[in-house]
């Protein structure tokens, strides 16, 4: 177990990319540039806390894809990444999702994936995988033979799901992929509180739990009545 300490205040974070030499990264989640962090000295366990330092941003592109508790928003809020394993087919590649896309970031074949690898790819241009639909997309993981696989919570009546998306990574890595540049600006979406997913739930679920109190007193009066 390490302590980790941000330099410009707490950040809410959900996505942490770890690449072959240990050494991790940490992706905030802020709607609009995302910041990217990693360790300023090495980790030891037990050792003092260490603080981090702010090595790069993403600013994703704009994305249409429907889902996710926050709307549009939530298309450019990294809620979960991953990195591909070392000999994976196709390539290797860092991804970031968002409630509504994963953002797969092509590495550089036959080098290793160090964290400067895994910074500098940060910096380039994604290929976008939609995932629609999804209650509440939360994690995201490349295997080995070039998918990836996306899991979401549960959210309201809304099922936890885990999704496969086939060649994913392999169709980053090759030549002339289709991906897209990174906007030149950061778009202007303010950075919602970290408890209003949760909350949204919480108020569906009180929802869902006054409308079955009201049924259930309905049908006891029409019993009653009878």
């Amino acid at each position: 177990m390490h302590d980790l300490v941000h330099p410009d205040g707490p950040r809410d974070v959900e996505a942490l990319l770890v690449g072959d030499d240990g050494v991790p990264l940490l992706v905030d989640k802020t709607t609009g540039a995302a910041g990217v962090y990693r360790p300023a000295a090495p980790l030891r366990d037990g050792g003092d806390p260490v603080e981090l330092r702010r090595v790069a941003q993403v600013v994703l592109p704009w994305s249409g894809t429907g889902g996710g508790p926050l709307g549009a928003a939530g298309s450019r809020t990294v809620t979960g990444g991953g990195v591909s394993p070392a000999g994976a087919e196709g390539g290797r590649a860092a991804v970031l999702r968002t409630y509504t896309d994963a953002w797969v970031f092509p590495l550089p074949a036959g080098g290793p994936a160090t964290a400067d690898a895994l910074v500098a790819a940060l910096g380039g241009a994604p290929l976008p995988v939609p995932l629609p639909g999804e209650a509440q997309g939360e994690a995201v993981a490349p295997d080995g033979r070039g998918a990836l696989h996306s899991g979401s919570e549960a959210r309201g009546l809304t099922a936890a799901a885990i999704t496969v998306v086939p060649g994913a990574v392999t169709a980053a890595t090759v030549p002339q992929a289709p991906v897209v540049p990174q906007p030149a600006e950061v778009p202007e979406y303010r950075t919602y509180p970290s408890w209003l997913p949760a909350a949204g739930g919480a108020a569906a679920l009180g929802a869902l739990l006054v409308a079955g109190a009201v049924a259930m007193s309905v049908h006891g009066r029409r019993r009653r009545s009878r």
